[in-house]
C-alpha cells in the first residue's frame, strides 16, 4: 500500500505520523511523506512600498522553504526507523494550476496513486473556517482515495 503522511510540523501532524509509524508494514507498504508550503500566509505589513513588500515576500518565502525542508528532514529521520528505503519526500508549493493546499495534496495523491492519505485536522471554530477553509475537509471530500484524519 502506498501511504502518504502529510506533515506540518505542527501537534496534529504529528499525531498522523504517529498513527502512521503503527500501521506502517515495512514488507508491504511505501510512504510518502508530504509538506507543502503555504505561500498564501506569507506576511506582509499593509503600508510598506513595492519594491519593500518584493523584498521582504522573498525573505518570508525562503524562510518558509527552508522550515518546511527542515520539517522534512526531521520526519525523515524518523520514519527510517520504521520504513527504511521504503519511504520517499515530497515538498509542494503553490503551482499556477492549484490555489490550494488541499488541491496540492489530493493532486500529488493522484500522481503518486496513492492508496491512503493520512493527516491531522486542527478543528478550526466556524468563523476560521469559513475565511481559511478546511483542508482536511477538502481532502476527505475530494482524495482519490481512502483519507484517515488524526483529531487534534
Amino acid at each position: 500500500m502506498k501511504i502518504m503522511v502529510c506533515v506540518d510540523g505542527s501537534e496534529c501532524s504529528e499525531l498522523a505520523f504517529s498513527r502512521v509509524a503503527v500501521l506502517f508494514d515495512k514488507e508491504k507498504d511505501y510512504l510518502l511523506i508530504t509538506s507543502v508550503v503555504d505561500k498564501e500566509t506569507l506576511p506582509l505589513a499593509p503600508f510598506i512600498g513595492p519594491e519593500e513588500a518584493a523584498t521582504r515576500f522573498k525573505a518570508s518565502e525562503y524562510q518558509q522553504d527552508e522550515y518546511y525542508r527542515h520539517v522534512l528532514s526531521n520526519y525523515s529521520q524518523r520514519a527510517d526507523s520504521f520504513a527504511g528505503h521504503n519511504c520517499g519526500f515530497s515538498l509542494l508549493g503553490p503551482d499556477t494550476g492549484t490555489s490550494t493546499i488541499g488541491e496540492l495534496i489530493c493532486n500529488k495523491a493522484r500522481e503518486q496513486h496513492v492508496d491512503l492519505i493520512l493527516l491531522g485536522r486542527r478543528g478550526l471554530n466556524r468563523v476560521k473556517r469559513a475565511f481559511m477553509g478546511s483542508v482536511s475537509k477538502y481532502v476527505l471530500e475530494h482524495a482519490p482515495c481512502d483519507v484517515w484524519i488524526a483529531k487534534g
